[in-house]
């Protein structure tokens, strides 16, 4: 297989938030370090609404570009003790 290759140039520009400096503000709207609020485009109401209650937390947070718009994922842990607890 070999060693891994360099990223090129075209492919975007990414980096990464550890843990939980990223963090939703509201349901359209990110706080990022360095950069301020972001409003987003897709509602994020079931996020904040498992943080304020406290069965989910974020982990990390990548930012990237691609095809001329940039991109927010979030990598979360999901407490999901009630949804084992009904099945």
């Amino acid at each position: 297989m070999g060693f891994p290759g360099w990223r090129k140039r075209k492919d975007g520009s990414r980096f990464r938030y550890d843990a939980d400096r990223a963090k939703p503000l509201d349901s359209n709207t990110v706080r990022l370090p360095a950069i301020g609020d972001v409003t987003t485009c897709e509602d994020m109401s079931w996020l904040t609404s498992r943080m304020a209650t406290g069965e989910a937390r974020i982990v990390g947070a990548t930012v990237r570009e691609q095809a001329g718009r940039w991109w927010v994922s979030f990598q979360i842990e999901v407490d999901r003790d009630g949804v084992n607890k009904r099945r």
